[in-house]
């Protein structure tokens, strides 16, 4: 009885696409346009991420910086401040690295901006004092010349790196 009604249903399905040709044509274009546009979509967006994640990555997204700021002075004279000194110090490194598992390296790093002129044009360079192991988190290319060696590290070296 419900093979009979559901083979009944299927013949008159067939037989009403064959009635209206154009209709279940368009209908047909439809259907199939847009689940191509949907997928060609998705994969255009799925591009798109993996482009923009490969670029972060370039940048050294798995790194994590940790700053202090100085903070601000009020400018009174009958304000104390008993604070003596301020900012990260090489113990902090060590807790941090100690205290969380799932830091792999801490590396110190002090960075100064300043102004600078070479002739008639006014710069802005970036100092970083570091240790040799900035060089494996952070991705720079060397033009020439060598990077930090653990051994400059070791003998406390004044080493310039351009």
């Amino acid at each position: 009885m419900k093979r009979l009604r559901i083979l009944r249903n299927v013949q008159l399905g067939v037989k009403t696409l064959w009635l209206h040709k154009m209709r279940s044509l368009l209908t047909m274009l439809g259907v199939v346009f847009g689940v191509g546009s949907v997928i060609a979509m998705l994969a255009v967006g799925e591009g798109a991420s993996q482009e923009a994640l490969s670029q972060i990555q370039k940048l050294g997204s798995q790194n994590i910086i940790v700053e202090s700021i100085k903070p601000i002075d009020s400018g009174s004279s009958t304000t104390r401040s008993y604070l003596n000194s301020y900012g990260l110090e090489y113990d902090d490194a060590r807790r941090i690295a100690e205290t969380i598992p799932t830091v792999q390296r801490t590396v110190p790093v002090k960075v100064v901006r300043k102004d600078a002129r070479l002739g008639t044009r006014n710069l802005e360079l970036r100092v970083v004092g570091t240790t040799s192991e900035w060089f494996d988190l952070v991705r720079r290319p060397l033009v020439a010349g060598r990077v930090l060696t653990p051994h400059d590290d070791e003998t406390r070296s004044n080493v310039l790196v351009m």
